[in-house]
């Protein structure tokens, strides 16, 4: 039998964000979560990539997660305690998006699109890119690991822009 704990078996860990929380304000119970994600080097490197946040309530409100205030708060004080998103979340879904639509100065265009400045991506790369760097410092981990999960990240928020 297999001793492994779950959270590092698992292919992908989603954590739910309720409706009731963000209205609350209430981020304990969810850091206290993500804290078992940098517990140890092993659960650590079981997580890279495996992680996805979904927002849970706001199914009939028409607005954009990321239109919304309290979801846009609720991220901004969960990433302020918790800023090691380019390193658990996947690049397959939409976490780090929602992430950085949230923390971002986003204006609502026509079509369900969203206009940021420049210098708000180039800030969440780097602010972001150093928490990760922390969690390699942190751990020891190799840092072949860590221009790999770089690369990915970058990948990822270069084909989130439009394309003309």
């Amino acid at each position: 039998m297999d001793d492994k704990d779950p959270l590092q078996a698992a292919r992908l860990v989603i954590i739910q964000v309720e409706r009731s929380d963000i209205e609350e304000g209430n981020i304990e119970p969810l850091v206290g979560v993500l804290s078992t994600f940098i517990s140890s080097r092993e659960v650590i490197q079981s997580l890279q990539g495996k992680v996805e946040i979904v927002i849970h309530g706001y199914d009939n409100d028409p607005r954009a997660l990321a239109d919304i205030h309290e979801v846009r708060e609720f991220l901004r004080r969960l990433d302020a305690v918790f800023p090691y998103w380019f390193w658990f979340l996947s690049t397959m879904g939409d976490g780090l998006k929602l992430m950085f639509l949230c923390l971002a100065a986003v204006s609502p265009l026509e079509g369900g699109q969203r206009a940021f400045h420049p210098n708000d991506l180039m800030q969440f790369l780097l602010s972001h890119f150093a928490s990760m760097n922390e969690l390699f410092q942190r751990f020891g981990l190799p840092p072949g690991l860590n221009k790999r999960v770089s690369d990915n990240v970058t990948d990822y928020f270069i084909n989130l822009a439009p394309r003309p």
